[in-house]
């Protein structure tokens, strides 16, 4: 398994929407941990079947609250494992961009890729999902952007006959977030179904990414110095002066 810790990235600015969305993404999650009337309502799920042990629950049918419930089902989570996955790449990757956004402009980023990317998963499945993924890709989208040669860290672990091995290297932040999206297209294109919500994280870095390369190209965000984007990684060179 691997797992990105820290990015290479100078912060100019406390990041303080970022930290605020993780506080009220463990406190959703906890209450929704707590209390099952709070999770299926912010989830948007309705209780069908005929109750008891035969009781089930599907996706609202009332479309028009499907956007609503696309940004307050991202603050909830399916256990503990699954919260403290998305606090961790929340935590690596969302610090970054709240730093090169601006707070106003990362607090409506977020949130409209939540929604975006929750309503790519409605649409597609017609099942419900929770979980801030789908937002987190749209992040990674945008790290991918304008940080793609920063260096993520990386821890791995793994069983090998028996024995467990672990350790960290470094990888350039293109490879890290294109390897993540390429895993998800390729779990969509063989139709695996273990729980995760594919479809949500490319609905999630498709605009995510649209996005950030628009701020990029109409420089309304644009790099320091010393950092480079992905137009400017991919832009042709001049050619060389031809003398006579």
């Amino acid at each position: 398994m691997l797992i990105p810790y820290q990015v290479d990235v100078m912060k100019w600015r406390t990041p303080w929407v970022n930290y605020a969305l993780l506080a009220l993404i463990v406190l959703i999650s906890l209450w929704g941990f707590s209390d099952a009337d709070v999770f299926y309502t912010l989830a948007g799920m309705e209780e069908t079947g005929l109750g008891g042990l035969w009781s089930d629950y599907r996706l609202t049918e009332s479309i028009l609250l499907w956007p609503v419930v696309a940004i307050s089902s991202s603050f909830l989570h399916g256990g503990i494992l699954h919260l403290a996955g998305n606090l961790l790449f929340l935590w690596v990757f969302g610090n970054a961009i709240n730093s090169k956004f601006g707070h106003l402009g990362y607090v409506l980023f977020y949130l409209s890729m939540a929604m975006l990317a929750g309503l790519t998963h409605y649409n597609l499945t017609g099942s419900p999902g929770v979980g801030a993924s789908g937002a987190i890709y749209a992040v990674m989208a945008a790290f991918l952007v304008f940080y793609p040669l920063n260096d993520v860290r990386i821890a791995y672990f793994f069983w090998w006959f028996l024995v467990f091995r672990w350790g960290k290297f470094e990888l350039a932040g293109i490879f890290v977030v294109v390897a993540y999206v390429l895993w998800d297209l390729l779990m969509i294109w063989f139709g695996a179904d273990i729980g995760v919500g594919h479809w949500a994280h490319v609905g999630g870095f498709a605009p995510g990414f649209s996005v950030a390369l628009l701020l990029a190209m109409l420089k309304v965000i644009q790099p320091t110095e010393d950092e480079k984007t992905l137009l400017q990684l991919f832009a042709p060179r001049p050619r060389s002066a031809y003398y006579r």
